[in-house]
């Protein structure tokens, strides 16, 4: 658990640093002009996408943890799946920044890629390596 935890968090680390390189280069090629709100959209989905995924436990998704009579193993399921897709969704997002917005030439619109790719890679890597529950409280 703490090696997955360390790992976890040193892709969301270098996540945000390589965002902030990426803001650093933009801002010096276009004469000080920072990033627009659209071009900060995919991080902050990816990290909305990181906090979703790890509201479920793997053992929340298998169908034998139902004894739990206030939540349905089908809901969570799907609130699995659209914490997923949310982070999909923020990598597809800065896929068509790069191309919109012409930054193909350079390392800003890279960078909003590895961003979401590593937050991705972080929030899994977390989810993870916390592994089944030992008991009801989760310790």
């Amino acid at each position: 658990m703490a090696l997955t935890s360390y790992i976890s968090g040193a892709l969301f680390a270098a996540a945000w640093w390589l965002f902030v390189d990426g803001w650093v280069v933009y801002s010096k090629d276009n004469s000080g002009a920072g990033f627009d709100f659209v071009m900060w959209l995919p991080g902050l989905l990816g990290t909305l996408g990181f906090v979703m995924i790890n509201m479920t436990t793997p053992s929340d998704l298998s169908n034998s943890s139902a004894v739990d009579f206030d939540r349905n193993p089908n809901t969570t399921k799907i609130c699995f799946f659209f914490s997923v897709l949310v982070a999909f969704i923020s990598i597809i997002a800065a896929i068509w920044i790069l191309a919109d917005k012409s930054m193909g030439k350079g390392w800003p619109g890279i960078a909003l890629i590895l961003q979401s790719i590593l937050l991705l890679g972080s929030g899994l890597a977390f989810w993870f390596g916390r592994g089944p529950k030992k008991d009801e409280f989760g310790f």
